[in-house]
């Protein structure tokens, strides 16, 4: 059967929505509100979070970098250590060690201006001796030097300091007291025309 209302608008009733629809329609709106404040809030969170983990991983890079280079530091200190270790057991089996020794006679060499070395120069822990003859030797040096001028007095400074450097009297126990092989050379480069030239040695017997 169908139902016509014949009253003016004005005096009809209001049609109302049912109070339960009313409120399940309420409870789905406010349940959608909570939904997308949540997830922006989450995606905020979200965006932070990767941020701080991007940041995170390029720390981590440069600490691994860091890390590398410190293992590589300790991979060569550990290196440097037993080569040291080495050295020093090297250096307990020696009786004088042969740089100090060559040191040594470099510095007498600079406190004699007048005189130089030749590029004659031998250095040995074995071989033979004109000062030790055939007493075994543990070490020699022999040097082939040259004195400005003619005059022998500068050659004779030179074998004293030698004989008296307390380093190297210290470990040879012979040194040549006379100059060796004495001959005057031309040296017309220089100012005094010659030279004389001459060689001395320094020899270590065995104990």
């Amino acid at each position: 059967m169908i139902k016509i209302n014949l009253l003016p608008v004005e005096k009809r009733r209001v049609e109302k929505t049912p109070l339960p629809r009313f409120l399940l329609l309420n409870a789905v709106i406010i349940i959608c509100l909570l939904l997308g404040f949540w997830n922006g809030y989450i995606l905020f969170k979200l965006q932070g979070k990767e941020k701080i983990l991007a940041e995170s991983k390029q720390r981590l890079t440069g600490l691994n970098a860091q890390v590398k280079d410190f293992d590589k530091m300790v991979s060569d200190e550990n290196v440097l250590s037993q080569w040291s270790k080495s050295v020093a057991e090297v250096e307990k089996t020696r009786k004088f060690l042969w740089w100090e020794q060559v040191d040594q006679l470099w510095d007498v060499v600079q406190s004699a201006p007048t005189v130089w070395l030749t590029n004659q120069l031998r250095v040995d822990d074995a071989g033979t001796s004109q000062l030790a003859g055939t007493t075994p030797i543990e070490g020699v040096i022999v040097i082939d030097c040259l004195s400005a001028g003619d005059k022998p007095e500068p050659m004779g400074e030179f074998r004293i300091k030698l004989r008296s450097h307390p380093g190297l009297t210290n470990v040879f126990d012979m040194i040549t007291k006379n100059p060796l092989n004495i001959e005057k050379v031309s040296m017309p480069d220089t100012t005094e025309g010659y030279a004389l030239r001459f060689s001395m040695e320094l020899a270590r017997t065995k104990k």
